[in-house]
């Protein structure tokens, strides 16, 4: 019966009552089966779920396997004794009793791999069957890895270099796992979140580019991500190769790895396809030694925040790139002022900026003192966010002309809308959003020569008039939602 069926899918294991049961679905009959999923349901109890899922053997030309929620503590029987030949995509999904994996180094077709919240696995084989296969993971592309707690090492030499076909590695929250072993230079995208990496693995030719040249290799390497690493001091391993270019990284994101003091600068300054770079939480860089990576010529859009000194520097660099287009600055206890004289950020268009106190505290000071504003009419940054209305009283902000969204996070010490700074914007605003707008006490009739406005949005306005006293708002306004005002809501 069903012996042509292509895809199944087999939910609530937990209700079968025993092996024979099991062994009646005749899996290892229905040759022309695709693509089997076994699931139990989470949360369920099940005493006999390594007996029922050894009768639940597929036929060996299998192509894809999920299996979800599994109570055992062992590996199928056909998966342990046999690694089947033909499986190119399994996926191991919150099996939190699993410790044993199978041989899946020794699977021969084995294309995708996801290994997620198998969180009692200490081991994930590594090893290879020299009368199968040359190496372990021969035919892997993509390896992805969540939520292993105790994963802590390889089952095999590392020394040995497998995964000679890797284009994606992605590790998540699997805290004690100390090594990676050699990454092939054809890999695309290469990430790390919260793993308890020592030092960044090499990378090996794969490809067959070597041919007694001494010129640096150019790996394929486009997507970087490393953060919450917390035992990472320096970025060694591949990134300092100096048999290896990286030409065609376009992003570079490191986040959050306490420990870190220095970046590789000799080789991230010849990332020439850099797009996006991202370096926040990480206070220990030194800023003398990292001050030294912005010399990209294309890229697009920087994050910065939390890296002490270094935020001052990188921004002073960042500057006079004249391709950013998009500036993030997140969390920054050091930077107190923004680059603001005529020739600095030529191309930016969108400036977001939260949660950077000195720099708030300085902006206050500034609209106290009313120091005069610039002349930074050149400046043409469309996209503003900042999280304290006060910023909009520092330069290059203060003097912006062209800004169509505008964005306020906090604006509970703000009586009274900015009327000059939206005057100097009014023929180009469309979005308005002003939130925690607790002190607003009315809005300016001049609000009607908003030309563009299309959005506005006050939110948490308890101290705002009745709406009936709203003035009048521009014609082009097709959206406003006002909460907070009189008890009311206005949408």
């Amino acid at each position: 019966m069903l012996k042509n069926l292509r895809c199944l899918c087999i939910k609530q294991i937990e209700n079968v009552a025993n092996p024979a049961e099991a062994k009646n679905a005749n899996l290892s009959e229905k040759e022309n089966l695709f693509s089997l999923s076994l699931n139990w349901t989470d949360g369920s109890n099940s005493d006999n779920s390594e007996e029922i899922i050894d009768k639940l053997e597929p036929h060996s030309d299998l192509r894809e396997l999920e299996i979800e929620y599994y109570k055992g503590h062992r590996s199928p029987i056909w998966m342990r004794e046999l690694p089947p030949l033909y499986l190119s995509s399994l996926t191991l999904f919150n099996c939190p009793l699993w410790e044993d994996l199978p041989f899946l180094a020794q699977m021969p077709l084995l294309n995708k791999l996801s290994l997620l919240g198998i969180s009692k696995v200490k081991e994930v084989d590594y090893s290879f069957d020299m009368t199968r296969n040359a190496c372990p993971f021969p035919s892997l592309e993509q390896l992805i890895c969540d939520k292993m707690l105790k994963w802590k090492s390889w089952a095999g030499l590392l020394s040995c270099r497998g995964f000679p076909k890797l284009r994606v590695l992605k590790i998540t929250n699997c805290p004690i796992l100390a090594e990676l072993p050699a990454m092939p230079i054809s890999l695309f995208r290469f990430e790390l979140c919260n793993v308890g990496l020592y030092f960044l693995p090499e990378m090996y030719d794969n490809v067959g580019m070597t041919t007694g040249t001494t010129s640096p290799l150019n790996a394929s390497l486009k997507v970087v991500k490393i953060s919450c690493c917390l035992n990472l001091q320096l970025l060694n391993g591949f990134l300092q190769q100096e048999s290896l270019e990286f030409q065609g990284i376009e992003t570079l994101i490191i986040q959050h790895c306490d420990k870190l003091v220095q970046l590789p600068t000799s080789s991230i300054g010849k990332f020439a396809s850099l797009k996006y770079l991202e370096i926040i939480g990480c206070p220990k860089l030194d800023p003398v030694d990292n001050e030294r990576i912005l010399h990209f010529v294309k890229l697009q859009t920087l994050v910065i925040g939390n890296c002490g000194e270094l935020d001052v520097k990188l921004l002073k660099s960042a500057s006079h790139l004249a391709t950013l287009a998009s500036l993030h600055i997140v969390g920054s206890a050091t930077i107190n002022c923004i680059p603001s004289s005529e020739n600095t950020f030529t191309s930016l268009r969108r400036l977001h900026i939260r949660g950077c106190d000195n720099l708030i505290q300085h902006a206050v000071m500034e609209n106290a003192q009313g120091n005069p504003a610039n002349n930074m009419a050149s400046l043409k940054i469309n996209e503003l966010d900042i999280s304290h209305h006060s910023l909009l009283f520092i330069e290059p902000i203060r003097s912006l002309r062209f800004v169509r969204e505008c964005r306020i996070a906090d604006c509970s010490g703000m009586e009274a809308l900015p009327q000059h700074w939206l005057m100097q914007n009014s023929s180009t605003l469309e979005l308005l959003t002003f939130k925690n707008a607790r002190s607003l006490r009315s809005l300016p009739d001049t609000i009607m020569r908003l030309t563009s406005l299309k959005q506005l949005v006050i939110k948490d306005a308890t101290s705002l008039e009745q709406m009936d006293q709203i003035p009048k708002l521009p014609p082009s306004l097709f959206q406003i939602s006002i909460t907070g005002a009189g008890g009311c809501e206005l949408v």
